[in-house]
């Protein structure tokens, strides 16, 4: 066990080691530059997208930790509840010493602090028990996730027609074919007004759709749900193919009602 782990927000100055040991560890595709690193930092707070570093007493460099709001599609959703836990780095020598456990839970702590309730992590099916040790749900392998959360006002330039919160997208998790598992963890507040766990289904697109039956399908398992989804949404549930009758005409009703 390292006895003096020191886990702070990151500077400019651990701007190189973070990119060292992360495109060592991800590869180069997957890690920024320093410039762009050291960007970040400077933002972070406003971003909601902390970096945390871990170093000794000695100010040597154990690892790190990259946070940001969750995505959809190329987009940030910096006002939404879902942050991602993207990257989790100790360097070889300061392995098995407790300072991944010290990143992740600051890490967690500091995102519950900027307004996240939920946070994502994908991974190798290998890391999965560490996670489940730490109170993470490990989903199985190939499991994916959609979900819908409230309005914020992000939302409103999907359909710049439609009246100001009405709409709120289809969130989707899709399959990392080098990190197969997801895991998730509720840190407070808040839950997703409907979320459902799923088998991947190929590509994205026909991920994104499976991932709207699933959401179709719970909404006809439980129709009180439906005065929670925002209404130009619900219109676009009630047409997705094999839906329970019962279920469709409920959700026309509701967006019926709203819209008229």
């Amino acid at each position: 066990m390292q006895e003096d782990i020191r886990v702070r927000a990151g500077s400019p100055d651990d701007a190189a080691a973070i990119v060292e040991l992360g495109q060592r560890e991800f590869g180069r595709e997957d890690v920024p530059s320093v410039a762009a690193v050291t960007r970040e930092m400077a933002t972070w707070t406003k971003r909601r997208a902390p970096i945390i570093v871990a170093r000794d007493g000695a100010g040597t460099f154990l690892g790190y930790a990259y946070c940001k709001p969750n995505q959809e599609g190329l987009t940030m959703r910096p006002g939404g509840q879902v942050a991602v836990l993207t990257h989790v780095a100790v360097t070889e020598s300061a392995r098995g010493q407790g300072v991944g456990t010290a990143l992740v839970q600051r890490a967690t702590k500091t995102l519950g602090m900027l307004g996240f309730t939920t946070i994502h992590a994908q991974m190798q099916e290998s890391v999965g028990p560490w996670y489940q040790a730490l109170g993470w749900t490990v989903h199985q392998p190939g499991e994916v996730k959609a979900w819908v959360e409230p309005h914020v006002p992000q939302d409103d330039q999907w359909h710049e027609d439609l009246p100001s919160g009405s709409f709120s997208p289809i969130l989707i998790v899709a399959l990392l074919e080098r990190y197969p598992c997801l895991a998730e963890l509720h840190v407070k507040g808040e839950r997703p007004i409907l979320d459902v766990v799923f088998p991947a289904n190929g590509t994205y697109e026909k991920t994104a759709e499976a991932g709207g039956r699933a959401l179709a399908a719970k909404i006809a398992a439980d129709l009180t749900i439906i005065r929670r989804v925002p209404p130009a949404l619900a219109l676009m549930l009630a047409e997705q193919p094999g839906i329970d009758p019962i279920a469709r005409d409920a959700l026309r009703a509701y967006a019926d009602e709203y819209f008229d």
